[in-house]
This record gives structure tokens, sequence and C-alpha cells, in this order.
């Protein structure tokens, strides 16, 4: 029996069986987690317009609902269900960093890293902020 060519990428060479077996589940169980945070912002976003189909909605809104209790059995459903959250609460000026956030994977950061990603980002912005505020003191000289 082999390996697709699409999971190979994953497996380091010349590893054993179990080494491979295990890069594969880290690297799925990451994507698991990643689609958990994702279908949570999916599932909270949902929105019936004006005028649409409510029986599509509500079928929409149910198997969403059984897809995110069976992720609830997760051990780090809770920590998921925060990142979701966070990223949730933000302004719609932070739009690029929760696309890197979501790039870097959601699956493998914890919320404490995801808030210190936001807060460098603040930092980041203060600094731009403080740099173009003296621009003009620098320019009047």
């Amino acid at each position: 029996m082999g390996i697709d060519d699409d999971l190979v990428r994953y497996i380091p060479v010349n590893s054993t069986a179990r080494v491979a077996w295990e890069a594969l589940q880290e690297e799925f169980e990451s994507r698991n987690a990643a689609n958990t945070v994702v279908t949570i912002i999916n599932y909270l976003n949902t929105k019936l317009d004006e005028g649409g189909d409510i029986r599509k909605h509500l079928n929409h809104l149910r198997r969403t609902n059984v897809l995110l209790r069976e992720m609830m059995k997760a051990e780090d459903f809770q920590e998921k269900f925060h990142i979701a959250t966070l990223l949730m609460s933000l302004p719609s000026s932070y739009k690029g960093t929760i696309e890197a956030i979501q790039v870097r994977g959601t699956g493998k950061m914890t919320s404490t890293e995801v808030e210190e990603v936001l807060l460098a980002e603040v930092q980041r912005r203060e600094a731009m902020s403080f740099s173009k505020q003296s621009l003009p003191e620098i320019n009047a000289l």
C-alpha cells in the first residue's frame, strides 16, 4: 500500500512508519482545528438576507450545528471558540491581520499567541502613527 502523492510532502524523508503516521496526524489535526475556528466564525456570522429562503437558511444552520456538536468533542474546542470570538470582535481595519493569523494557522495557535499577534499589530500601528506625527516637526526644521 502506497501513500498518495499529495501526502508525501508532509512526511520527513527516510522516516519510519510511525514517524510518517505522526506527521500526517499532526497535519490533519491542525487542519481540523483551523476548520473549527472558521466553522464557528461562519456559523455565528450566518444571516438570512431579506427575502431569502428561510428553509435553506434553517437547514444550513441545522447542518452546521450538527458539525459543531461533533467538533465540541475535541479537547481544544473552548480554545478554538475563544480564538474565533477574538477574531470576530475586531473591527474591519484588522482584516489584514486576521488573514495573516488564518494563514499562519489558527489550528496550531493558542489564544495567547493570537493575542500576542494582535498586541504586536497595535504596537506597529502606534509606531507608524508616532513616526507620522514626527514628520511635520522634522520638515519644519
